[in-house]
């Protein structure tokens, strides 16, 4: 256990849990069980290698961890690719007509604001939660942080608490 500073709420003197860069379930879809070697794939510039490890740090406090999994985590796992192949928000778009698309280009495009099975909120939170946290720890093997968001950052670590950072889109507050 570490007791410091949580990098999403600032609160001080908390205990600190290790927070995944990538959420835990993602490492468990990314698994092959049935291959004498299971484990997912890590790619970088230089080399290519099939690793068991899980990229980690003590960086929240409970509420905020939680806080992730409620807002984005959750609906993003349960709807993303499967192990087993399925694929429930591909298939909710297949269900539906785009909204731009053209017969020339494979390219489509839907408002999924639009379309009450999709939680737009989660996937929005889920995509800047995962920006953050490449913004925050230098997840890097050579210790570099993967992700610079400059003067955005801040509003990236307060989406959750407020509507999507004004600076990113035309209508809000934050």
């Amino acid at each position: 256990m570490k007791i410091g500073k949580c990098k999403l709420c600032l609160a001080n003197s908390v205990e600190l849990h290790d927070s995944h860069f990538l959420p835990k379930g993602v490492y468990r879809i990314l698994r092959d069980d049935g291959a004498s070697k299971p484990d997912p794939w890590i790619i970088t510039e230089r080399k290519a290698v099939q690793i068991s490890l899980q990229l980690k740090a003590a960086l929240l406090c409970h509420d905020c961890e939680q806080r992730f999994s409620r807002q984005g985590e959750n609906w993003v796992l349960a709807n993303c690719l499967r192990r087993d192949g399925t694929f429930p928000l591909a298939s909710i778009l297949a269900s539906r007509t785009p909204d731009i698309f053209s017969d020339s280009n494979p390219t489509r495009v839907y408002f999924a604001a639009t379309i009450p099975e999709i939680n737009s909120r989660a996937l929005a939170y889920f995509a800047a939660s995962m920006f953050w946290r490449g913004s925050i720890h230098p997840w890097n093997h050579d210790g570099s942080i993967p992700v610079e968001l400059g003067p955005f950052r801040e509003s990236f670590r307060k989406y959750g608490t407020c509507g999507f950072p004004k600076s990113m889109r035309s209508l809000g507050h934050c």
